[in-house]
């Protein structure tokens, strides 16, 4: 097998404030990213994709996390709709939910097995 060891996960915590989750072993924790925005390369892909924590920047022609910006993104979490987030002028529209109006606290799931 090489290298290579299955681990049992004991845990698992999104920080949604820090954009990390958190994955407890026996063997440590590691911490990994919510979203990989940059994966996208086009506002469609970007819209799509249906992630809360990317949307689509007009000004940078890039896909990039909504907490990073302070532009208005286009993106569609409850439909996908990519005509209307790629083709609107002020991409005013977002969803509902959004990681800026999760419920109070970071921790917004925890899973302990």
């Amino acid at each position: 097998m090489g290298m290579l060891m299955s681990m049992m996960m004991a845990s698992l915590t999104l920080f949604s404030l820090q954009g990390m989750i958190y994955v407890g072993s026996s063997e440590g924790v590691v911490r990994v990213p919510t979203a990989n925005c940059s994966f996208y390369w086009t506002c469609p892909q970007c819209v799509l994709a249906r992630d809360p924590f990317c949307g689509w920047d007009p000004a940078s022609r890039a896909c990039v996390g909504a907490s990073n910006s302070q532009a208005s993104l286009g993106q569609d979490v409850d439909r996908g709709n990519v005509e209307e987030a790629c083709n609107s002028v002020s991409f005013s529209h977002r969803a509902r939910f959004s990681p800026n109006k999760l419920p109070a606290g970071e921790s917004l799931v925890s899973v302990y097995g």
